[in-house]
């Protein structure tokens, strides 16, 4: 599947947040509702001791993921800064993490190979757009197990291959 460009700045700004999917000290994700009532999924990095860095840190990653048109990558759908946090609004297809669902159930085989295959297409995907992930492990791996559907996230430290 094909997607159009995404526009830098998206109408999809957090309007709530619902759920909390992940919290550290620099870091919150959230499954949230935008205003126009859309369900997306927020990656703010927020009270940073530089908030410089912390933009510059998020844009990097959301360069990245928009150039990225794969059924097995997270859609991004825009960026956000205001004083005190950076947000980057990404889809929601109702995952979660390989790494808290391990936690909590085995995975059927017939699971654990459509996972495999849909994130090795998400990697040819990546590689095909000359992009190197350089973290792939079940916390960024995001999967719904009603739908059956597994994408690669987090492109923080992901970096554009060289050629020679």
């Amino acid at each position: 599947m094909t997607r159009e460009p995404v526009p830098e700045h998206d109408s999809a700004r957090p309007a709530t947040e619902d759920v909390v999917l992940f919290d550290s000290t620099p870091t919150r994700v959230c499954r949230t509702r935008t205003a126009e009532g859309r369900q997306v999924v927020s990656k703010s990095l927020r009270n940073h001791a530089d908030p410089a860095g912390a933009a510059a840190s998020i844009r990097h990653e959301f360069e990245i993921a928009r150039r990225i048109r794969s059924d097995h990558v997270i859609e991004v759908y825009g960026i956000e800064v205001s004083d005190d946090d950076v947000t980057l609004v990404l889809e929601d297809f109702g995952g979660r993490s390989l790494d808290q669902l391990m936690r909590e159930r085995p995975f059927t085989l017939r699971e654990t190979l459509g996972i495999g295959v849909q994130v090795a297409r998400g990697l040819d995907d990546l590689h095909a757009a000359d992009v190197i992930h350089k973290d792939i492990t079940p916390a960024n791996i995001v999967y719904n197990p009603d739908s059956g559907i597994a994408k690669i996230i987090d492109f923080g430290i992901s970096s554009y291959l060289t050629r020679e």
